[in-house]
Parts: structure tokens; C-alpha cells; sequence
């Protein structure tokens, strides 16, 4: 199921069987600013409520609720946190009002002739509103999670000290009361559930009792229903809930949720209906802690699938209430942009689709935003280049400064989203994507024609004999700029002949300087790498040779196309250095900085890096073979298309690389850390992994075959449509890493290895090994694992439904509250296993001997031809 939102919403679904009908139920989140009314993303609310709520808190059912209800969750505090012994909270939400009064903490003891006597209540500034605090007790149905309640027996022979309840209602009494959800396993609660007896089991299984109230699912104290739904405006007003604002005022947002489901109808793929499912405001949760709340507006409808799996897509959008409601064209329109491959890109961060309308007041005014943004930016880039013009103006004479100008920066060609629209996500990326189109056809076109160009001057080289050619003043101008000594030379001549003073000499002399590091910045950060011109690599490396082994650094230093073997460099800066094109063979860098270097179309072979740092680098094309990187640490490197064949990268570091294509075949990593990297599409096959830590990291359709990982450990990564045939895990801790799209693990090995909350999800895992292994939380719904072989393993709260377990061979292994719903483990060899609180309903065990499985309900699966096809006519 794919899902298209806008950021600012949150999305529960959810499958249940009622009288052998399916539905798909739905619950729009819509969260708010309690005084503002203003919108707050979806996953900045959820840490406010994961703040507030304590632990086996429900904060929602994901079920249909026959009328409104509101909740709240927070403390009571004091007016301007001054101690009291007691205060009163009042709650007004539309027509409702509920008054709690607040007590300190206060204890019951017994002296000892029998006599209870109550303590005062003792001062607070805050308490948190609980079940925990309000009356009740064991014995109390209401409240068994409550205080102050006793039985008879606990009067006479219980414990000499009772604590007593801090919430009370208006007249004092023994009723509970407090605003938060009520536990689903309370007795008044679990009589609303519906009979589930033998008939039930029988006839009904799993869907819900046929006589079960829905009331059931309406989690509020009575006293926060209302008997219809809830409109979207109304009012409310917080007393003494928050620590600085006492009285809190607010209106819900007059917003409306909208949501619609493209769903397959027949038996091909193609035969989709698209259809809105009508939703009501049912739920309203208030945070007064955090000055929030969230709209939970609830719908459903009726599906094929038990599991729904025959919805492909799901929308959900939300509007003004004054506004006109927008048509199911409409919305069916924008799904088509969002998910159709020629318009998804461009639309991938347009949540305009899928939001309110705006004013045209509002508009103006982020336009203007988005203008003041920029302008800033480019203030911002202004005043940093001008800082580099200082620093090297610096010490020079009046002069010289004033000869010495900087041009104002132009604008960035390709347009980017301001930080403001990026933080409203309502931009296209249409612009954007068109600008590079022509820029990539722009560079394109002048590669080719530099390329012709260069060709036709090599001839023409070819033709000059060199040994005879006399010096030519022509050809020594046109590398005048290669070496401050023909600047010098330049410069003098231009002095003798009356035309150039001493200070426009000096000022010359610096303005060459800066343009020769400007040059050097502009290539570091080029997307493509420049051809270098004005080059002697000969020379270049006479003048290296002479320093490489001195104390002076190396910055800034334009070596494209030199050509180096076996150079030992050794403390040494090449900040802002060119090796575009460079050739450095058997050369070691020791001990190193790299910053803001360039590597591009330079070839490495058999280099070795060892205690260095690479800051900033482009490496882009750059070709290697044999490389080592020894201790090494790089740093917001870009590395598209280089080539690092055959390498051995040893206790390295990769912080926010980018390696776009990237080539490490044949490689071995040892004791190397990758930490929120890119290596989209990246070949990565036949490479060894030792020991290594991958973190927050991308590996999208990358190709990772043939690989082996042994002592490694995964957190957090995307490896969607990576490639990882014939690869083996040793002693690996996998964590919340995420398969998907076109990846594949077929014939893969996994041993002693731990798995905990990874996706798999539709992926192709056939004739996988898996041995001697943990796995808690994981995904395999879907997915093919036809004729794996498992031993030794344990699977705890992982999904299997609707994958393919066909012929698996799986021995001694423990399934423990499983999802096997439409499972196929057909024509299976289990020996000794066990499946124990599974959910295996429908599941296909046909052929499959079941002699030495525990714990299975055999009465909810099909084991024979004759089963499938009745329950094939069924549905």
C-alpha cells in the first residue's frame, strides 16, 4: 500500500472482520496549536505526545466510533505555580464542562486501637493527571487502577496506611474521574466487547462478536461524549492545566480531513477503482502541556482482503471548512502527480495538492518571505567572499587595495527552495528540475565542443617538431600564470617599459594570487569537473619533488595533470590543491590534510592515504586502483562515479559522503564507519565488510552481491532495490534497516546474526540460509522465501503475511506472536518447531506434515486442496 500525505498529517489504518465482511478503517491526524490554531507536523506532535502519555497509554484504537468524544492529557497546576494544598481544573469543550477538584497528597493511618484518621493534604505546584490518582482500587470496577478505595477486610486487617486520591469530582465523591482513555480490560468496558464463545470461534473468527456494542471503542469518561459528532469550530477553555498560562482560550482549526483509496477490483492489476471513504470527527485529544492538540477525523469501508490488500494506494488531504469542498477529480489528479514517474519528482515536496487553500494576503506575504530569504543568502555569500578579499588585502598598501575589487556575486543558475517554503512543503520542484535539464544540455554541448576543440590543437601539436621549435614569447605568456616566477618576469618587463608603476605591479602581482585561489575554490565545488589549462605537469613536479619532504605546506598548488610515482608526502596541508587529472602512482600521503582538494579524472594506483583528513574533497571520476586508506576520515566528500577497485580502506571513516555510482568492487573494509552517507546505485559487489558500523545511511539500488559481512553492525538504513545475491552475514546486528522496491536476497547466508525491526517486506528472499539467528519485529509480508533453509532460529513479532514459505526446510525454531495470515507454507519440512499466539489465519500448510509443530490452531488453516477452493468461493 502506498501512501501519498502532505508532512503535516498523520495517517492510522487498520483491518477488521465484522459478520464475515472486511473493512478498512482510516483516521486522518490533523494536529494544531492550541492557542494559535496554527498546524504542527505530524512528527513534531507525535514527540509531544510520546512526552506526555505514560507508558500502555492507548492513544488510539485505529477503530470506528459511533459518536464524538475528547480527551486530555497533562498536569494540574497551581496559578502562578504558587504551593497549595488544593486548587480546582475546569474543562469547557463545546457543550461540555467538567470541574475536577485537586487534593495533595494525602495518607489514611491506623493508631493502635483501630482509629483511621486522614492527614492534611500536602502543597504542590503540579500534578499529572492519572488514573493512578483518582478513586478506586482492586475492588473498584470503575477504577481498578485507583487509590483510597478499601475493602471491608482492609479496614479491619489491612495495612495501617492508605494512600489517598488526589482527583475528586465537583461534590467530592466516590466516582472517578479523570480525562484520559479507559483501560480496554476494565470489566465495564469488556461487557460492551461482545461473546466470543465456541459459536464465535466456529462461525466468526477472527472478525468481532456480532453482538459487540461499538460503544466499546469510545475510550472517554461518559462526561467527554457527545451523542453526534464533533463539527470542526468548536470552542473551549483550560483552567489551571498549564504551568504559564492559567487560562487557556482556543478554537479547533475549522479543518476538514479527506480520504480516498485507489483499489483493485478484479483480477488484473489494472481494473482500480478510485473512491473517496466519508470521514467523521470523532476524536479531539488536547496536550496542554505542550500547547497542542490533534483532530482525529475516522471513516471506513468495505475491502476483499482481510488485510486489505487489495487497496494499492491511499490519499489523504485536508481543507477549510468554509472553502468548497474539492471533487474526486481533483484528488485523483493528484495522486496521478505524486505517484506517476514523469510528474512524482517535481511534485515530491508539493503538499499544496493536498492542504487548505490560502488567502491571497498569505501568499503576498511568503512571497515576500521567500524574497527576503534570498536576499539574505546571497548578503550572507557576499560578506564571505568579502572576507577572503581581506584576508589576502591584507597588509597590502592603500594602493594596492584600491586596485584590488570584488565583483558582486551572481545568483545561483539553477533555482533552489527557500528554507521557508522548505519548512511550509508547499514548493515544486519544477523549475528547478527543468533549470538542470538545460544546464546538464548546456555542459553537455560544451564538453563536446572543448573536446572537439582540443583535439583539433593536439594535431596540430603533432605537427610542431619540439626539438627545434626556438622559445616563442607568444607560447611563454600563455603559462605566464603557472609560477610566481614568470608573474615576476611578466611584471618587470611590463615596469621597463614605462607602461605599469611599482603599486599596479604589486597589485597585479596580488590580484593573480586571488584569482588563483578563487579558481582553485570554484573547481572544488564544480558539480563537473573543469578541464585544467595553463598546465605543466613536467615542471609541477620538479617543484613538488624539491618540497615534498620540506616543512612549508602545499595550498592551493594547481597540480592537474601531474604525474607522480613513489612520492612519500608527510604533514602536510593541500587545502584547496587541484589534482584533476592527475596521475600518482605508488605515492603515500601520510599524516595529511585535505581540504576542499580536488581529485577529479585523477587516477590512482597503488595509493596509499594513512592518517589523513578530507574535508570537503571532490572526488568525483576520480579512478583508483589498489588504493589503501589507512585511519582515514572523510568529511562531506562528493565521490559520483569514482572508482575505488581493489582497495583496502582500513579504520576509515565516510561522514556524509556522497557516492553517487561510486565503484568499490573487489574491496575490503576493516573497522570503517559510514555515518548518514549516500551511495545510491554505488557497485559494491564481491567486497568484504569486517567489523564495520553503518549508520543513517542510503544504499539505494546499490549493488551489494557477492558481499561479506562479518561482525558488522546496521542501524538505520535504506537499502530499497539494493541487489545482495550470494552474500553472507557473520555475527551482524541489523537495526531498523529498510528493504524494498527492486531489492532481492536470493541465496543469501545469515548466521548468528541479530535482526530487529528490519523490512523486508516484497522482496525476493528465496533459497535464503538462515542459521542460529534472532529476529524481533521484522517485516516479511509478502515476500518470497520459497525453499529457504532456517535452523536454530527465533522469530519474535514478525509479519509473514501473504510471503511464500513454500518448501522451506525449517528445524528447531521458535515463531512467537507472529503475523502468518495467508502465509503459504506449502509442501514445507518443519521439524521441531514451534508457533505459539500466532495469528495463522488462512494460512496454506497443504502437503505440509504438521506431526512435529506445537502450538498451532489447526482449525483456522487450510491444509488441504478441498479447504483452498472453499475458501476461494467464499471470498
Amino acid at each position: 500500500m502506498q501512501i501519498i500525505k502532505p508532512q503535516n498529517l498523520g495517517l492510522l489504518h487498520k483491518t477488521y472482520r465484522f459478520k464475515q465482511q472486511d473493512y478498512f478503517a482510516a483516521t486522518v491526524l490533523i494536529h494544531f496549536n492550541l492557542i494559535t490554531g496554527s498546524i504542527i507536523k505530524d512528527t513534531e506532535q507525535w514527540t509531544n505526545i510520546s512526552k506526555t502519555l505514560d507508558q500502555g497509554d492507548i492513544f488510539d484504537q485505529a477503530m470506528p466510533k459511533p459518536n464524538g468524544e475528547f480527551l486530555l492529557a497533562g498536569n494540574v497546576s497551581t496559578p502562578g505555580k504558587e504551593p497549595m494544598q488544593s486548587c480546582a481544573t475546569k474543562i469547557q469543550f463545546g457543550p461540555l464542562t467538567k470541574e475536577i477538584n485537586v487534593l495533595g497528597d494525602r495518607v489514611r493511618t491506623r493508631n493502635p486501637v483501630g482509629i483511621w484518621r486522614t492527614s492534611q493534604p500536602e502543597a504542590f505546584t503540579e500534578l499529572p493527571i492519572s488514573w493512578n490518582r483518582t478513586y478506586g482500587g482492586k475492588s473498584e470496577q470503575r477504577n481498578p487502577d485507583g487509590i483510597g478505595r478499601m475493602s471491608g477486610a482492609q479496614w479491619i486487617f489491612g495495612s495501617k496506611e492508605n494512600q489517598l486520591a488526589n482527583f475528586y469530582d465537583k461534590q467530592f465523591s466516590d466516582s472517578p474521574v479523570c480525562t484520559l482513555p479507559e483501560k480496554p480490560d476494565w470489566k465495564k468496558r469488556q461487557k460492551m466487547s461482545g461473546t466470543y464463545d465456541k459459536k464465535w470461534q466456529k462461525e466468526e473468527y477472527p472478525g468481532l462478536a456480532r453482538d459487540i456494542d461499538w460503544r466499546y471503542f469510545n475510550v472517554a469518561p461518559a462526561d467527554q461524549q457527545i451523542k453526534s459528532y464533533w463539527k470542526g469550530n468548536e470552542s473551549f477553555t483550560l483552567t489551571n492545566l498549564h504551568s504559564e498560562h492559567p487560562i487557556i482560550c482556543g478554537k479547533l482549526p475549522e479543518l476538514n480531513g479527506r480520504c480516498f483509496i485507489e483499489s483493485t477490483t478484479g483480477r488484473q492489476s489494472h481494473d482500480t477503482e478510485f473512491k473517496e471513504i466519508p470521514l467523521n470527527l470523532d476524536t479531539v485529544w488536547l496536550f496542554p502541556n505542550s500547547l497542542s492538540g490533534s483532530l482525529l477525523f475516522r471513516g471506513y469501508c468495505q475491502v476483499q482482503d482481510s488485510d486489505a490488500l487489495d487497496v494499492n494506494k491511499i490519499l489523504i488531504a485536508y481543507e477549510n471548512n468554509v472553502d468548497a469542498r474539492r471533487t474526486l477529480q481533483d484528488y485523483q489528479t493528484a495522486m496521478a502527480l505524486k505517484t506517476n514517474r514523469e510528474t512524482s519528482a517535481e511534485n515530491a515536496f508539493n503538499d499544496a495538492l493536498l492542504s487548505p487553500k490560502k488567502p491571497e494576503s498569505t501568499l503576498i506575504q511568503e512571497k515576500q518571505e521567500d524574497q527576503q530569504a534570498e536576499q539574505a543568502f546571497q548578503d550572507k555569500q557576499q560578506k564571505a567572499a568579502q572576507a577572503i578579499n581581506d584576508k589576502y588585502a591584507k597588509g597590502a598598501t592603500a594602493a594596492v587595495a584600491s586596485h584590488f575589487t570584488l565583483k558582486k556575486l551572481r545568483k545561483p543558475t539553477i533555482p533552489l527552495p527557500s528554507p521557508q517554503s522548505l519548512e511550509r512543503g508547499d514548493f515544486s520542484l519544477l523549475k528547478t528540475l527543468q533549470k538542470t535539464d538545460r544546464l546538464v544540455k548546456k555542459l553537455t554541448s560544451l564538453a563536446t565542443r572543448k573536446q572537439k576543440q582540443a583535439e583539433k590543437e593536439l594535431e596540430k601539436l603533432k605537427s610542431i617538431n619540439l626539438k627545434n621549435l626556438k622559445a616563442d614569447p607568444a607560447n611563454e605568456q600563455k603559462s605566464a600564470l603557472s609560477t610566481d616566477k614568470m608573474v615576476s618576469t611578466a611584471l618587470a618587463a611590463a615596469v621597463s617599459s614605462g607602461q605599469m608603476s611599482p603599486q599596479q605591479k604589486t597589485a597585479l602581482k596580488l590580484a593573480v594570487s586571488q584569482a588563483k585561489k578563487t579558481a582553485a575554490q570554484s573547481r572544488a565545488f564544480a558539480p563537473l569537473a573543469e578541464a585544467p589549462k595553463n598546465v605543466n605537469p613536467e615542471a609541477l613536479s620538479k617543484q613538488l619533488k624539491s618540497s615534498s619532504n620540506a616543512s612549508d605546506s602545499i595550498e592551493g598548488l594547481d597540480m592537474s595533470g601531474i604525474k607522480l610515482s613513489g612520492q612519500f608526502f608527510k604533514d602536510k596541508t593541500f587545502t584547496n590543491t587541484q589534482f584533476e587529472f592527475a596521475e600518482l602512482t605508488d605515492c603515500h600521503f601520510q599524516n595529511c590534510q585535505f581540504d576542499a582538494a580536488v581529485f577529479s579524472n585523477a587516477t590512482l594506483v597503488q595509493t596509499t592515504f594513512e592518517d589523513c583528513q578530507l574535508v570537503n574533497c571532490n572526488l568525483e571520476s576520480m579512478k583508483s586502483l589498489q588504493l589503501l586508506l589507512k585511519n582515514c576520515q572523510l568529511t562531506d566528500c562528493r565521490m559520483g562515479e569514482a572508482q575505488f577497485k581493489e582497495s583496502r580502506i582500513q579504520q576509515s571513516i565516510f561522514d556524509k559522503c556522497i557516492a553517487l555510482k561510486a565503484d568499490f568492487q573487489h574491496s575490503q573494509l576493516t573497522d570503517c564507519r559510514f555515518d548518514m552517507s549516500v551511495l545510491m546505485q554505488a557497485n559494491i559487489n564481491d567486497c568484504d565488510w569486517i567489523n564495520c558500523q553503518i549508520a543513517k545511511s542510503v544504499f539505494l539500488d546499490a549493488y551489494l552481491q557477492f558481499n561479506r559481512w562479518q561482525k558488522c553492525t546496521v542501524d538505520r538504513c535504506a537499502w530499497t532495490g539494493a541487489k545482495q545475491e550470494l552474500s553472507t552475514y557473520n555475527d551482524c546486528q541489523l537495526t531498523e534497516v529498510q528493504t524494498g522496491g527492486e531489492a532481492f536476497w536470493t541465496r543469501s547466508i545469515v548466521e548468528n546474526c541479530t535482526l530487529t525491526t528490519c523490512g523486508f517486506r516484497e522482496i525476493a528472499m528465496n533459497k535464503l540460509t538462515l542459521l542460529n539467528s534472532a529476529l524481533s519485529g521484522c517485516d516479511f509480508a509478502q515476500s518470497n522465501l520459497f525453499q529457504s533453509v532456517v535452523k536454530d532460529s527465533h522469530f519474535l513479532n514478525c509479519v509473514f503475511s501473504s510471503a511464500d514459505l513454500s518448501e522451506i526446510k525449517m528445524t528447531d525454531c521458535n515463531l512467537y506472536q507472529g503475523l502468518c495470515r495467508k502465509t503459504l507454507i506449502n509442501n514445507a519440512a518443519l521439524q521441531t518447531v514451534k508457533i505459539v499466539n500466532s495469528d495463522c489465519f488462512e494460512a496454506q500448510f497443504i502437503d505440509t506434515n504438521l506431526k512435529y509443530v506445537d502450538g498451532l490452531e489447526k482449525q483456522y488453516i487450510i491444509t488441504t486442496e478441498e479447504q483452498l477452493t472453499n475458501a476461494k468461493n467464499a471470498a
